[in-house]
């Protein structure tokens, strides 16, 4: 499945390609790009021209013409312009037209696919902290309890038991915060 300029099988590519605000206009004007390609390589269309001049209102002179026929003038005109040394030029400028536009959507592409992956990235560091955080606040709660335990058989000080307490609820805390 391809997604326009890169081509390519990446879903989550093709989704950005589909949807990203600022890709909208970049597709559009790699449309109308295209557009004008097609359009400089086809020559222009011919142009018809009708014009009917001289209409005898009242008596003709000399008297008995025919008002239809005889008096009025009529043109009939057909054209087809050739661009003579300006239809390569005007080709190649349309089509330079059509790869900037090209190149800008593809960059556009590539910044906002970067800023996705930065995204994703932070979100899996967190992921890994929130996890990391889980684990030290349930070992530090763990050790609250064992020093609680140790308190109860008379081995260690209270301080030593509240000082295990306040460390396991400032871990609980930073879990919370992030």
């Amino acid at each position: 499945r391809g997604i326009g300029p890169l081509g390519g099988t990446f879903p989550l590519v093709e989704l950005l390609w589909a949807r990203a605000p600022e890709l909208v206009a970049a597709r559009a004007k790699l449309g109308q790009a295209e557009a004008d390609v097609t359009r400089s390589e086809v020559f222009p269309n011919p142009g018809f021209d009708f014009q009917w001049g001289t209409l005898a209102i009242g008596p003709t002179n000399p008297p008995g013409l025919d008002k239809l026929s005889d008096v009025p003038n009529y043109t009939f005109t057909l054209n087809q312009p050739f661009e003579i040394a300006k239809r390569g030029p005007r080709q190649a400028a349309s089509r330079a037209a059509r790869d900037a536009a090209l190149y800008d959507a593809v960059e556009t592409l590539r910044q906002r696919w970067f800023d996705l992956l930065e995204r994703i990235s932070e979100v899996a560091t967190a992921e890994i902290r929130v996890a990391a955080l889980e684990d030290t606040v349930r070992d530090a709660q763990r050790l609250a309890d064992l020093q609680l335990e140790r308190q109860k058989r008379g081995d260690i000080a209270g301080l030593d038991v509240d000082r295990a307490v306040l460390e396991a609820e400032k871990y609980a805390s930073n879990l919370g915060q992030e």
